[in-house]
């Protein structure tokens, strides 16, 4: 495991006339030099997250938690955060570019809560600005 602390970043939208604020959330994946696969430091980062996003957010709250989550679409990772409500957007598409020369393409993730209408997900291969795609998403 990479020990390098990672980010956790939380912004909180309210909007006149929107009924429920948003919570958009960033959080950076421990890395794992082994390669994108389940351990006991990224599961356990994975439910701190959910404890810190917890205490900042409320009920009330649209959820959108997103970033480089470091696992694979079938991690126990995601799995915790699904277990929490965080439907995941991203599935099996590929969310790396051309600079990324390795085989596995998995990195990002974008997660939303029931409550968040979504209007469009994309995941575009271009402008490339770096070696992993943008995460785009449109909402009520």
């Amino acid at each position: 495991m990479d020990p390098v602390p990672r980010g956790f970043q939380v912004v909180r939208i309210a909007q006149n006339g929107r009924a429920r604020p948003i919570r958009v959330a960033h959080f950076h994946g421990l890395r794992n030099v082994g390669g994108k696969g389940d351990t006991p430091a990224s599961a356990d980062q994975a439910k701190r997250a959910l404890t810190l996003l917890s205490q900042i957010a409320s009920p009330q709250d649209d959820i959108v938690f997103a970033g480089d989550f470091n696992v694979l679409s079938d991690s126990e990772t995601l799995a915790i955060f699904a277990d929490c409500g965080l439907r995941d957007l991203v599935g099996q598409q590929d969310t790396r570019t051309a600079l990324c020369p390795k085989a596995i393409r998995h990195a990002n993730y974008m997660l939303v809560t029931a409550s968040v209408d979504v209007r469009s997900f994309e995941v575009p291969a271009n402008p490339v600005v770096s070696d992993h795609r943008p995460l785009i998403l449109s909402i009520s």
